[in-house]
């Protein structure tokens, strides 16, 4: 199987707390979770906390989030809890 790095190019450890963070118009959202595991192209989180902006400004997310979801390890930073 593919080994994954992260943003700084460490490799993803399973079990560990990562965040990402993606930007659309104005709009920021902001993502931690913890790694489930990986598959061939992405890496899959449990999500733990999600926080989302409007031009700076902290607002309440526009929709629930999914309480996993997969993602290219590349985005991913290591966020120490």
């Amino acid at each position: 199987m593919k080994k994954h790095v992260d943003a700084l190019g460490n490799e993803i450890v399973v079990g560990q707390t990562y965040g990402y963070s993606s930007p659309s118009s104005g709009r920021h959202r902001v993502v931690v979770g913890k790694v489930l595991g990986c598959s061939e192209t992405k890496v899959r989180l449990e999500v733990l906390n999600v926080k989302e902006f409007m031009y700076g400004e902290s607002m309440k997310p526009y929709a629930p989030h999914a309480p996993a979801l997969s993602i290219a390890g590349y985005l991913l930073f290591p966020v120490v809890r």
